[in-house]
């Protein structure tokens, strides 16, 4: 057998069988026996992490002993390898399984370095620093967490003269690509780093009030991986010890009802997203 020595002062111990020590009651419960000795003098009382599980009489020890109540667990060697819990150990992990089923909070954060590009055009410079957004996540066993981001917080900034350039050049203070995300869900394999996220958004152009065609539509996935088009393609970066992160999307844009956006754009096209995010897992 192992003695199992247990004192809210110290860590587990082990005591050999003949120790000083001498017990005398005992009530078993599923295989392990617990038993309680007293010091000389009892200055402090300790009672069983397991309280209500076991019933005990009190009784001095006749060797020298401590100023402490001491509990000290009886395994058996079958059973010795299992550790035995504490309330606080098993509230600990109650407390964990009831937050995997409740789910995770997800905070996404765009950042400084983005680029967006559409058709054979130069890729727009952009910094979408001061955008993001607060999702609810659930831990799956094979594929990390399942996130679903909350559109009505979810926050990208439009490109604008204060926020995009365009061959080194801002926009013109009258043009403007303001986007609407419409969905924003998929997976964060936090120990890979990996993230797969599919985004749906309304890209909305503008010449100020005066021409506002309808929207394009966006529909992607945004990958730590690598994406890849017929004319786009990129390469993204996984999440590092602080969360950053590289995500590209590549998605083919359909013609809309508006000539000359069409004919502008030369629509259908492709269109690649690369985005510099933060994602915490709270």
């Amino acid at each position: 057998m192992n003695l199992r020595l247990y004192n809210p002062h110290f860590p587990y111990t082990c005591l050999p069988n003949n120790s000083r020590f001498q017990f005398f009651s005992a009530k078993s419960n599923c295989g392990v026996a617990a038993r309680e000795y007293y010091g000389l003098t009892l200055h402090m009382r300790k009672f069983c992490p397991v309280k209500g599980r076991y019933r005990y009489s009190r009784s001095k020890s006749r060797g020298r002993g401590t100023d402490h109540k001491w509990i000290v667990y009886v395994v058996s060697e079958s059973s010795s390898s299992s550790p035995i819990q504490t309330e606080e150990e098993k509230d600990g992990k109650t407390n964990a399984k009831e937050k995997d089923e409740a789910g995770v909070r997800v905070k996404l954060e765009t950042l400084d370095g983005c680029t967006l590009g559409i058709g054979r055009y130069p890729d727009f410079k952009y910094n979408a620093g001061g955008g993001g957004g607060v999702g609810i996540g659930v831990n799956m066993s094979s594929r990390g967490v399942a996130v679903n981001f909350d559109v009505e917080s979810l926050y990208i900034p439009a490109l604008t003269s204060q926020t995009a350039k365009f061959l080194g050049i801002p926009l013109p203070p009258f043009i403007s690509i303001t986007i609407v995300p419409l969905s924003l869900q998929g997976f964060i394999e936090q120990y890979t780093g990996q993230v797969e996220l599919k985004f749906r958004a309304n890209f909305y152009f503008s010449m100020a009030s005066l021409y506002k065609p309808p929207p394009l539509l966006v529909e992607t996935l945004l990958t730590t991986e690598e994406a890849e088009g017929e004319m786009r393609n990129g390469r993204g970066q996984r999440l590092d010890s602080e969360g950053c992160c590289r995500l590209v999307g590549v998605a083919t844009v359909v013609q809309i009802n508006d000539f000359f956006l069409n004919a502008f754009l030369n629509l259908p096209t492709e269109c690649l997203a690369d985005m510099s995010a933060r994602i915490l897992v709270i």
